[in-house]
């Protein structure tokens, strides 16, 4: 079958898990390939757009939704990234769902320009101290015009950090460090694509894309559940438009 065949994708998604996956899939016209290691790939039929995301462990069930739960945080990221990178796309996109901060609106499309993380703090040894605080930039003015105007998602794009941590809620150092980073969103996976696409020497564009599904600040965890499925549709259509538009911000690859 030639959408089994190792062409060269254009580009490469990483998304945190299967309910955030399938949805994106639908809307570019992407299928799951059969197999059984760690994480779930889906590719369209010319293989120029490919997918990865962790699979769900069946040892643990999700008491409120009766299934498997989702492999979520940064080793579960490092692993897919890892294996999208055998693929060699042209660019690497991390997107997901992400809450967000006060300036922020349920559904907001957060474009990255840097990554950090808040869960992680070295200050008691020479030079560790910058190096758990540091931002990875991310090339964000890569994402073209048309894309950003585009009439469907224009007036829910912003721009800003987006900080990783692996706990839902903050105790008080992670959320001071998240204040401080100037961070506009938290998840719990984009650095570890990022930083897992530059020790591993990817040559191509990495992109972070998050919608905003709840708040840091004041929310509640059912906010996420209540949310999802509006977050998601606005992710959805941003990440149509980009794909379709992707040769604009390839041509330089």
């Amino acid at each position: 079958m030639k959408a089994l065949e190792r062409t060269r994708p254009d580009i490469g998604i990483v998304v945190a898990m299967e309910p955030e996956a399938d949805p994106i899939a639908r809307g570019l016209g992407l299928s799951r390939r059969k197999g059984d290691g760690p994480n779930v790939i889906y590719q369209n039929p010319d293989g120029s757009v490919v997918m990865i995301t962790p699979r769900t462990d069946p040892r643990f069930q999700s008491l409120n939704m009766g299934t498997p739960i989702s492999q979520l945080g940064k080793v579960a990221a490092t692993l897919a990234t890892s294996e999208l990178i055998t693929f060699n796309p042209k660019a690497i996109i991390n997107c997901g769902t992400a809450g967000g901060m006060d300036s922020t609106t349920i559904g907001d499309i957060i474009v990255g320009t840097g990554v950090t993380q808040h869960d992680i703090a070295i200050s008691e040894f020479p030079g560790y101290n910058e190096w758990s605080k540091r931002t990875i930039p991310l090339d964000a003015a890569r994402i073209p015009v048309v894309v950003l105007k585009a009439p469907l998602v224009t007036d829910k794009i912003k721009q800003g950090i987006v900080s990783t941590g692996e706990s839902f809620t903050l105790d008080f150092a992670q959320d001071a460090r998240l204040i401080e980073s100037g961070a506009l969103a938290k998840d719990m996976e984009a650095f570890a694509v990022v930083e897992t696409a530059e020790l591993l020497r990817f040559a191509g564009v990495v992109l972070v894309i998050k919608t905003i599904t709840d708040f840091v600040h004041g929310g509640e965890p059912e906010e996420f559940n209540r949310n999802f499925n509006l977050a998601m549709q606005s992710l959805t259509t941003f990440m149509q438009i980009l794909v379709s538009n992707r040769q604009e911000f390839l041509s330089e690859t």
